[in-house]
């Protein structure tokens, strides 16, 4: 039993190095999020809604080759499932869906990017500090997730950071971050 053991971790590298991702299109775990997703030799290309990442092979782990994100890495599963990790922790499994996302997966790119600089701006406020410091920070993370999630995904995440930032606000009546979240969500919650 101890050399099947033996044999098996040895012979794990070249197993795991032996994966390659399907091309094509990956959902993550809660099913939120679209990303493409193309393995060529030791490099896993993504496109994802903020924009495009090669990762590299370094010993069967693919590390994002931008140093702003070299935190990030991928493991390959399977040929149809990779994890996503940032600073080795917190792993999230992806998995094949082969098809082309279709408009819900993908937010239209000019609103996506209309979503993506408000996050910078409230996190640019947020910085500089001051009284509202912790209610730009709930809306520069909301605007984020706005920017990288679909409809149903953001839907889900409006709720649960309404909720919170209601308890943190004096008047929990008065929605502070408007064209982050519409006058529905935030009397919904």
């Amino acid at each position: 039993m101890k050399q099947i053991f033996f044999l098996l971790t040895l012979m794990m590298p070249f197993v795991m190095k032996a994966q390659t991702l399907k091309p094509g299109y990956y959902k993550s775990q809660d099913g939120y999020i679209t990303v493409t997703v193309n393995q060529e030799g030791d490099a896993i290309n993504m496109k994802d809604q903020a924009g495009d990442h090669v990762y590299r092979n370094e010993g069967g782990t693919y590390r994002n080759t931008n140093p702003k994100y070299s935190n990030f890495t991928i493991n390959v599963v399977d040929a149809d499932h990779f994890q996503s990790l940032k600073n080795g922790a917190g792993a999230h499994t992806w998995t094949y869906s082969g098809k082309a996302p279709s408009a819900e997966d993908f937010v239209k790119d000019e609103e996506n990017e209309e979503d993506c600089e408000m996050a910078q701006r409230y996190m640019e406020l947020a910085q500089k500090g001051g009284d509202d410091t912790q209610v730009n920070t709930f809306c520069g993370a909301a605007a984020l997730m706005k920017c990288n999630m679909n409809a149903e995904g953001f839907a889900e995440y409006a709720r649960q950071t309404i909720a919170s930032l209601k308890q943190i606000l004096v008047n929990p009546g008065v929605n502070p971050c408007t064209d982050v979240f519409t006058a529905a969500q935030w009397s919904a919650n």
